[in-house]
């Protein structure tokens, strides 16, 4: 019966190399009798993203009374994989409780070198050799993979919904989809870590 309100604050540095965080802070706050705000809980420092930037906040529900925060982040790759992940931090109990993290997606195209290695022609400018090498088998190391989610309103455990996630992309030259459920655990206080792993051999 009292007016709560959610705060984040992201801190983007403009000197970040690719692969250094951004900081969140975020806050809990409540009207008090005087009409103001007052601090109820408070989380600082929470790295997250690439580029010295922290990414997308979006106010989500996590159960009929639970809302929350989703986080889409990028995650810093040297070796020019864009990758990202979504963190859930859920108001539960008068307290900000990270939830859930899984990865978002997962592209590799950059990183791929799959130039057709023809052999050259004569120095008079003829047309390559016809019996040129082919290329490579650049689409057996492709993998561009993306994770969706929502939560499952139909049923909830402890007062979290389920969340249905959606993995679907192509990895090792094969199209993925892939359904998985994550159920709250009471007991850790988050839901499982999903196992999206699609790595080539």
């Amino acid at each position: 019966g009292i007016q709560h309100s959610v705060l984040g604050i992201c801190a983007n540095r403009d000197d970040a190399a690719a692969d250094e965080s951004g900081l969140l802070d975020l806050w809990l706050l409540r009207a008090d009798a005087d009409g103001g705000l007052q601090t109820v809980d408070g989380r600082r420092g929470i790295t997250l993203g690439s580029g010295g930037v922290v990414g997308e906040l979006a106010l989500v529900a996590l159960g009929p009374d639970i809302p929350g925060v989703a986080i889409s982040a990028g995650v810093g790759d040297a070796n020019l994989a864009m990758q990202g992940e979504t963190v859930l931090v859920a108001i539960h109990q008068q307290q900000l409780r990270q939830v859930a993290r899984f990865p978002s997606h997962y592209d590799n195209q950059a990183q791929l070198v799959c130039h057709s290695l023809l052999a050259a022609g004569d120095d008079a400018g003829t047309e390559p050799n016809a019996a040129a090498l082919p290329p490579p088998d650049c689409e057996a190391g492709l993998r561009q993979l993306r994770t969706q989610w929502q939560a499952d309103t139909g049923s909830n455990a402890h007062g979290f919904w389920p969340l249905l996630l959606t993995h679907s992309g192509v990895a090792c030259g094969n199209a993925v989809i892939e359904n998985l459920r994550l159920d709250y655990d009471p007991a850790q206080r988050h839901y499982p870590t999903p196992d999206l792993d699609n790595r080539c051999p």
